[in-house]
């Protein structure tokens, strides 16, 4: 029996395996090919970058009673979380909505003896399936049939089917096309099962329906509709959902949930937010277990990683059955499905409890958190060894409904989360705190959130609130975690300890040739390093343990257009978070991330055992020497914390062993004949790689494909134990080369690590580039299902920076040896180029840095850039990023692409393993060929004595006959001679410099005119004075956002006056503007609003034509940036809010947009503050730009900006300028057609910018679908800018990009320079539209697939065709009205933001009186209104501050002008830059954003008059407002009596802000104001916090502990003025709110004094010393 059954289970395994591939390789057809429905991919268009927040809702009664009202309650949550939800051009058609209910026992029995005649079961008996059938009948029976069949072959019994009575007459066009049939299925429990197996036996039915669905399917080739879906199937609990908006749902659905008799204890809600308008009924939430707010930002490493484990999956209850489950993940369900998949397999095949599971699949940050007990830490370090972390913001509501109900949030607080528990058991639980007006205030005893990485649960069997302390204790105390980690777990480090206590072979022996003069540079060249390479990435790695710095973005070649031979990695763009989900500050934040990782063979996650934490835990991905050593020879014993030595084993039983696999491949005879002119130059040329590819193998598929091949098959062997010695690296082999130490596993037990290594690339053999071996042998693996039986780790000679790292991590890889760039490391010391570049910072040359010194600085800042690198994703965890493919690839072949990175985006094809292999080759070739060697060498290499110098291929920097630039020295000339002599001769010199350069550079450079579009344009007679006049065209140029603070004040008026004469736009950038430019030509109509908020104020906004929202910046999307202290002139930090000489920090993300709800609320908030203007929101492209902006547009922004990943910035890392972000020709074409293909492209005006340059540029973007064009690089040319590059440094030395005084002296552009620009451009564009036939720019807009084709001259002139033949840019030209003829193609109709809706409005209608006796200069008696107001009344106070700004200025009223007394819970962004002269108090609670950019007003919040008068109600130790309250506060006042969420105070400027308690981040880059806290704080305040002072009151000495000390100092509140400053603040919060706390504090004073601790900042602090010294000796000088 055991044998069958193994023999089975073998079967069962081999099946499953191929279901997978095979689903996978559907998916990608069934996704590609041509359809009639729209959700298809098409074109640039793809469906699989959906992306979707939304709001989420919880009723429950604490004690299970099922009443009516817990209905009606939950779905007026859910309308009155509306707003959080999304709907396309049809307000019928949502994206959609439902609830999930507990079991309503009652109806069920009465509809069922109605309908079928019968009598239910008793509860828990019976189960209901809900069902969502196919409308064709054939296809709906089948479906009955299936799961009938199924169910009865499990044992359970059929009661029968039920037809759910819907009404569709309210539903829009789209849902009705896709509308299936609801009916209920009735399942019988026999009567020998207990409630678990009757709960499993329903899963696999589930399951196995799904199966047979799926197949079916496959099969048949039906569409999504087409086939049937289970919403539910359980005991307890119904899910009702569907492509509904929020309001649809009850009454769709009206035959059940409309009927008085349907009650229920328990029920969830989800109102859904889709980027695009092609939802389905299937999506929608909530789903089987959960519900989910967010976004999962690991999603294919957390697929990838439940699919290595796949094989190893074996249920205690199911058994070798269990393959039936799986796969449990697919790339046709959204990440809430992925998720939802895998929470209920883990709940119902595994004896883990939903909280549990919960808590392993999104745990909180327990890494460097010493609050938490050493059991709850063993718990997750235990489960960390298991699975992965589904990373990213997350708010997870989950229920089954019977005995738990409750919700976790992620690790960094990333989702609002409100609850209240009234008096009468009932508990609330929504993303908005108003969502139930209706509950009286003194009803509700509890106001909380739910915090950071923290569980709410609710027992229904116990009938009460667990804590998260209590729940989590207890489920870590439920098994030895603690002494399985002490058992099983090792760490690498404890590997190096015992490798040198114990003598090794490997011990000190070098992995390296030997020691030769010339060996060092050879390989260096043979690995692709230049001098580039070592001077501008590694040597500031090495000496300042930090990336080097560079500015004015990437103008070179693309990797695939390039003649120089280019790594691999260049071939990936890093994709990073815009909207959908934020980035992370790896640096301010770093509490949150982690890069430790556990390695290696995983055991059967579904049976916790001991064995599951037996893997290798890494603490730092790039590995020293010696933590590499110790790989090879793995110890064989684990000495236990008792001092007990045991065998070291994996968690599926074996020993450690390795098996080091071979990486190069053999040299090809002839393509090493390099003649010595190509072999001896300083840069690659590309006739020398010609030479290689004429040569070539000529014998079918490449080496270099072939090596690939067979070295997944010895990865594969090497796994089962079958590898033979032609694969692996034997040691004799490395004594041939000089001793290298490296052993191959001969146990017959099968490696459990793989080493890829090139170490025996010389010169008889070529290194395969590591990116391709990594990705090669970790997809294989997944496709074999071995990847769960071992780790992989590359021994790499070509991976040297961040970038490298990055990729070879995200594709699989779990740790790197950068053994070349260890000692390219030394051959910077050696070479004395470290001593040079530290002469300064050294007293004497024997103060250098020894190698290891250097060595482990590199490693240090490649640490920081791994982690900068994941939190552009907004990914915390190396262990969630690993695998997760998080990537583009630009430029390579879907050949390379489909073997070594399945499932990575790449949509335009590019080079094969032909052209990566040549050049490999060549720099081989250049590498050895003039090397004699000490051995013996193949007799094909050629011998001679020269040896290579490194190249300088002008990658980074220009340089002649070297690497393709845009940007080159005779295009400035001839620009600067247009743009001062007007001089059409010069312009048209320039340009045709430029698009030549364009042509080896860029994808548009590889387009032309279509000539029979020209010949059409030549037969319509249009004539250049028939079409648009320049005058017109001029007004669609707008100079990029670069801010006051990164050019000069000189600089910034320049642009602002020109594009005022041209009657185009200038854009403030981050910076502000001083407000006296707002009467005059100098003024910016494109108002900036970043991350940081600078200078951001309600007369700021007031003052511009649109507000442009910064989601990201070309240069570098997903990062923030920082304004250097001396470029914080006394102007500078006037226009910014800030104090001079202080450093200023933008953050990555907005810390106000955590989705795309969070970006519809700020765009409404900045609509209501600037009512007249447009809202724009700028987005850089990547792959998904398109349906993010469908996202935007449903968002009602009014335009949108897609900016190529290259254009400029004043300072940034090389990683994020080279590394991220595609060109604006794929992110425009995307955005085009995605917009047009949701029927929204006519609601919104689509700019795009980034090295933009040319008429024939500005044409072909029009072409793609641009209205607007943005220029930087361009106009500052204009002005006199000479690409120097050094504009982080303030020594720009033509006075452009700095603040000193004395260079900026030397700015001599003028405003006409940059008009003469413009308009030159302009009237070239004329003849191209004249050329084209037409009149005007919008004949043009969205023409491309008409008048634009790919020109194969260019393609055939480029010097490497083996790159570009594999090009396709088809999709890139699609003819957007082909993909929806009835859409427009550019904007003719405004949004309709419903402003006049606003309860602003009758408040500007009351206060209006007193505004026009202000503005007459004639005073006005304070008036006083009352207000009730709903969590929909959304930015109250906004559109009033707009007027009063617009009319009074920035100084607004006086104070306490106008008062305005509120009562209930208000809706988000209350006072959103409240206008000074403005008091608004709340008597009840706020939701998120209160205060937001406060101007000068003032809030007050307090609990309602009759809650506190409720027994036991304390007002301190509730939740008053939500979370970024007061975010980028200006001037004002705010008095809070309750707690606030997290980001309180985030980049307050100004303000003061008095509060009883915050939560995480409190105080985060504040540069300005006071804050008071009167009661505890959560983790990391003050991070990042450079000006202000804050005053903690801290009775119990636990402040410290949670106070980022980066910046900040902690004291005593020193000196009797700041004690009367501070009491005076707690004195202003007493009258405003009559606080409990503050009357406590100030009654017993004196006491109190001595538990306030300050918190300042020592810039600050030396700024505010420097003054005071000032100030001193004036006044003594004046004396």
């Amino acid at each position: 029996m055991i044998g069958q059954r193994r023999v089975l289970v073998i079967f069962q395994r081999r099946l499953l395996s191929t279901r997978i591939v095979k689903e996978e390789e559907t998916l990608i057809k069934s996704t590609s090919s041509s359809s009639t429905f729209s959700s298809r991919k098409q074109a640039l268009y793809d469906p699989a970058q959906e992306r979707d927040s939304c709001g989420v809702g919880l009723v429950a009664n604490l004690k299970g009673i099922q009443t009516r009202q817990t209905v009606l309650d939950c779905n007026e949550m859910l309308v009155r979380m509306s707003h959080r939800g999304g709907c396309g051009c049809d307000p019928k058609s949502g994206d959609g909505a439902g609830m999930l209910v507990g079991m309503p026992d009652s109806f069920m029995r009465s509809s069922v003896k109605a309908s079928l005649g019968t009598e239910l079961p008793k509860l828990g008996e019976y189960a209901v399936g809900m069902m969502m059938l196919p409308r064709e009948d054939e296809l709906a029976q089948e479906a009955r049939s299936s799961i009938e069949r199924i169910a009865k072959r499990r044992g359970l019994g059929i009661i029968g089917w039920r037809n759910v009575p819907v009404d569709n007459s309210e539903l829009g066009e789209a849902p009705l096309q896709t509308e299936p049939i609801h009916e209920q299925l009735f399942l019988r429990k026999p009567g020998s099962w207990d409630e678990t197996r009757f709960k499993r036996e329903l899963y696999r039915v589930q399951r196995l329906a799904e199966a047979e669905a799926f197949a079916n399917k496959i099969e048949r080739g039906l569409e999504e509709a087409q086939m049937s879906y289970i919403s539910s199937l359980s005991p307890y609990s119904l899910t009702y959902k569907g492509q509904l908006t929020p309001e649809q749902v009850l009454s769709y659905f009206c035959g059940d949930l409309l009927d008085a008799n349907f009650e229920t204890h328990v029920a969830l809600v989800h109102s859904r937010f889709s980027t695009n308008t092609f939802p389905s009924w299937s999506r929608a939430q909530p789903l089987r277990l959960m519900c989910h707010n967010g976004e999962i930002n690991t999603l294919r490493g957390n697929k990838n990683w439940m699919r290595a484990r796949t094989n190893g999956l074996d249920s205690p209850y199911y058994g070798y059955e269990t393959a039936q489950l799986l796969p449990v993940t697919s790339d046709d369900m959204s990440d809430s499905g992925n998720f939802d998949g895998v929470l209920q397999l883990l709940t119902t095949a595994s004896d883990r409890s939903l909280p549990e599971t919960a808590m392993m699949m999104v745990p909180e940050a327990w890494q460097d958190n010493d609050s938490l007990t050493p059991t709850k830490k063993a718990f997750y370090e235990y489960n960390s060894a298991l699975m992965e972390p589904w990373d990213g913001p997350a708010l997870i509501a989950f229920t089954d409904a019977h005995k738990f109900c409750g919700a976790t949030l992620d690790r960094n607080g990333l989702r609002p989360a409100r609850y209240y528990v009234t008096r009468d058991d009932r508990v609330l639980v929504s993303s908005e705190v108003g969502v139930l007006p209706q509950v009286p205030q003194d009803a509700i005893a509890i106001r909380a959130r739910l915090e950071p990485g923290k569980m709410f649960l609710l027992d229904f069997e116990e009938g009460r609130i667990v804590p998260d302390d209590e729940i989590k204790e207890r489920i870590s105390a439920s098994k030895p975690y603690d002494s399985w980690i002490d058992q099983r777990r090792t760490f690498l480090s404890d590997w190096v300890r015992e490798a040198n206590t114990e003598s090794s072979p490997t011990q000190n022996q070098q992995i390296a040739f030997p020691e030769d003069p010339t060996v060092a540079t050879r390989r260096l060249v043979m690995h692709g390093y230049t001098t580039e390479t070592m001077e501008t990435l590694l040597a500031p790695m090495a000496i300042g343990a930090k990336e080097g710095l560079g500015s004015m973005g990437n103008d070179a070649a693309l990797a695939v257009l390039s003649l120089e031979p280019r790594p691999v990695y260049d071939y990936f763009k890093q994709l990073f978070a815009q909207v959908t989900n934020p980035p992370i500050d790896p640096i301010r934040e770093e509490l949150v991330m982690s890069l430790v990782c556990p390695v290696g063979p995983e055991a059967n996650v579904l049976k916790p055992s001991a064995e599951n934490c037996a893997r290798l835990v890494v603490e730092h991905p790039v590995l020293t020497t010696a933590e590499f050593e110790s790989l090879i020879q793995p110890p064989t014993t684990k000495t236990l914390s008792s001092g007990e030595t045991v065998p070291l084993k994996t968690a599926d039983g074996r020993q450690w062993r390795a098996a080091t696999l071979d990486t190069t491949f053999t040299v090809n005879d002839k393509s090493s004949m390099l003649s010595s002119r190509s072999r001896n130059s300083l840069t690659y040329h590309h006739d020398a790689i010609s030479e290689v590819l004429q040569e070539g193998n000529g014998d079918g598929a490449s080496a270099l494909e072939t090596a690939l091949r067979e070295l997944c098959e010895h990865a594969s062997a090497a796994v089962t134990a079958s590898l033979n010695e032609s694969g692996a690296l034997h040691r004799h082999q490395h004594q041939h080369l000089g001793g290298c130490s490296v052993y191959s596993d001969d146990s017959g037990e099968g490696a459990s690590i793989i080493i890829l290594s090139d170490a025996l690339a010389g010169p008889g053999r070529i290194p395969v580039p590591s990116l391709l071996a990594v990705g090669a042998v970790h997809q294989h693996l997944l496709r074999t299902g071995q990847r769960g039986k071992a780790a992989i780790f590359v021994d790499s000679g070509d991976a040297k920076e961040v970038h490298d790292m990055a990729l070879l991590l995200g594709f699989g890889c779990d740790g790197i040896y950068p053994r070349v760039a260890y000692q390219a490391l030394a051959k910077l010391r050696a070479d004395g180029l470290v001593g040079a570049r530290m002469r300064n910072l050294v007293s004497s040359p024997d103060d250098v840095p020894d190698d290891d010194a250097l060595a482990k600085a590199y490693r240090k800042a490649l640490a920081k850039g791994v982690l900068k690198v994941m939190s552009k994703m907004g990914i915390s965890t190396l262990q969630s990023y690993k695998g997760a493919q998080i990537f583009e690839a630009l430029g390579l072949h879907p050949s390379v692409v489909d073997f070594c990175f399945a499932g990575t985006p790449s949509r335009i094809g590019g080079a094969g393993f032909e052209a990566l292999q040549a050049d490999a080759e060549f720099l081989h070739a250049v590498a050895w060929n003039g090397y004699s060697p000490k051995y013996s060498i193949p007799p094909s290499v050629t011998v001679e004595p020269t040896v290579p110098r490194l190249p300088n291929p002008g990658q980074f920097h220009y340089r002649n006959a070297a690497e393709a630039h845009l940007n080159t020295p005779k295009s400035m000339v001839y620009l600067q001679e247009a743009a001062r002599r007007n001089s059409h001769k010069a312009f048209e010199d320039y340009s045709k410099e430029v698009n030549k350069s364009n042509q080896a550079c860029t994808l548009r450079g590889l387009l032309r005119w279509r000539p029979e579009a020209l010949a059409k344009g030549a037969r319509s007679g249009i004539k250049l004075d028939d079409v648009e006049p320049t005058k017109e065209i001029v007004k669609r140029f707008v100079t990029g956002a670069m801010s006051l603070g990164s050019i000069s004040q000189e600089a910034h008026e320049a642009l602002a006056v020109a594009m005022n004469s041209l009657g185009g736009r200038s854009n403030t950038g981050e910076g502000g503007e001083d407000p006296i430019r707002f009467e005059d030509n100098r003024r910016s109509s494109i108002k900036q609003v970043a991350s940081g908020r600078f200078g951001v104020t309600s007369h700021y906004l007031a003052n511009s034509d649109q507000i442009q929202i910064k989601m990201a910046q070309g240069a570098k999307p997903g990062e923030g940036g920082e304004l250097p202290g001396y470029k914080v002139s006394e102007y500078i930090a006037q226009c910014r809010g800030t104090t001079p000489g202080v450093g200023l920090i933008s953050p990555p993300p907005h810390h106000d947009i955590y989705s795309i709800e969070d970006l519809a609320q700020l765009i409404h908030d900045l609509k209501c503050a600037n009512p007249q203007g447009q809202v724009s929101v700028k987005l850089v492209s990547e792959v998904g730009v398109g349906v993010v902006a469908a996202g935007v547009a449903k968002a009602k922004s009014d335009h949108i900006v897609v900016s190529g990943g290259d254009g400029g910035t004043g300072a940034a890392a090389w990683t994020g300028i080279k590394c991220a972000g595609l060109p604006w020709e794929l992110g425009v074409a995307e955005t085009q057609q995605t917009l047009v293909l949701n029927g929204l492209r006519d609601r919104v005006r689509l700019q795009t910018d980034g090295q933009l340059k040319t008429a024939r540029d500005v044409a072909i973007a029009a072409a793609l679908g641009a209205e607007e064009f943005a220029f930087s690089t361009g106009p500052l040319i204009a002005l006199g800018c000479i690409m120097m590059r050094k504009c982080h440094l303030n020594t720009c030395p033509v006075g452009i990009a700095t603040q000193d005084p004395e260079l900026r002296a030397k700015f001599e552009g003028q405003p006409e320079h940059v008009i003469n620009f413009f308009w030159l451009l302009a009237e070239e564009i004329r003849g191209i539209l004249s050329n084209l036939g037409m009149r005007s720019m919008d004949e043009l807009i969205g023409t491309a697939g008409e008048v634009l084709e790919v020109d194969p001259l260019v393609l055939r002139k480029n010097g490497r065709p083996d790159k570009t033949r594999g090009l396709d840019l088809a999709p890139l030209l699609q003819p957007a009205r082909e993909l929806n003829p009835s859409a427009g193609l550019f904007k003719v109709q405004d949004q309709d933001h419903e402003l006049e809706k606003k309860a602003d409005v009758k408040l500007i209608e009351q206060v209006m009186p007193m505004i026009d006796a202000y503005a007459n200069g004639k005073p006005h008696e304070p008036i006083e209104l009352d207000f009730t107001l709903t969590n929909i009344d959304r930015t109250f106070g906004t559109m009033l501050s707009s007027v009063i700004s617009k009319r009074l200025g920035i100084k607004g009223l006086p104070d306490d002008s106008v008062t305005i007394n509120l009562h209930g819970s208000t809706g988000q962004s209350l006072g959103f830059t409240l206008a000074p002269g403005i008091t608004i108090r709340i008597h009840g609670d706020a939701n998120d954003g209160c205060a937001k950019g406060l101007s000068g007003g003032k809030v007050i919040v307090r609990p309602a008059n009759e809650q506190l008068e409720v027994p036991g109600f304390i007002a301190s130790d509730n939740v008053i407002v939500g979370n970024v309250a007061c975010y980028g506060a200006t001037n004002g006042e705010v008095f809070f009596r309750g707690k606030a969420g997290e980001r309180f105070c985030v980049r307050n400027s100004g303000a003061l802000a008095v509060v009883e308690g915050v939560g995480d981040h409190g105080c985060e880059y504040m540069t300005g104001g006071r804050v008071v806290c009167l009661g505890s704080t959560g983790r990391n305040f003050a991070a990042g916090m450079s000006g202000g002072i804050a005053y903690i009151y801290d009775p119990h000495a636990v402040f410290s502990d949670k106070c980022n000390p980066g910046m900040v100092k902690l004291t005593r509140v020193p000196g009797s003025e700041d004690e009367e400053e501070l009491k005076s603040y707690i004195q202003k919060h007493y009258d405003a709110t009559n606080s409990d706390r503050a009357k406590s504090i100030l009654d017993s004073w004196d006491s109190s004094l001595e538990h306030f601790v300050r918190v300042m900042p020592y810039d600050y602090e030396r700024v505010l010393k420097e003054r005071a010294a000032i100030q001193e000796k004036q006044q003594e000088m004046a004396a």
